[in-house]
């Protein structure tokens, strides 16, 4: 989200430029650096986009998975496991080094 708030004043300047420029003013110096800017611009938008297309992909294939799902049913462990973590430290460790 930051990456976002932090893209889109920039963008929203070139896009103001651009946008109240004439066709008369496209060989302009102005409008060319707003051109400039604006490709690099696109370029992380377009990063953003793909980061957040691997995040909903991911989501999508844990929410789509029964087995993923049932891991996550916290209730069920709950009332299986009341101690969630065992009162040995040593296999607290060795739970954690598991993964």
């Amino acid at each position: 989200n930051r990456s976002l708030l932090t893209l889109s004043p920039s963008v929203e300047s070139v896009l103001d430029t651009l946008s109240s420029s004439t066709t008369a003013d496209f060989g302009s110096v102005q409008v060319a650096q707003s051109l400039d800017r604006l490709l690099p611009l696109e370029n992380s938008m377009n990063e953003f986009g793909s980061q957040v297309e691997q995040i909903r992909s991911a989501m999508i294939e844990v929410l789509e998975n029964d087995e993923d799902m049932s891991e996550m049913y916290l209730t069920d462990k709950m009332v299986t496991a009341p101690c969630l973590v065992s009162c040995d430290p040593t296999q607290n460790v060795r739970d954690m080094t598991a993964f």
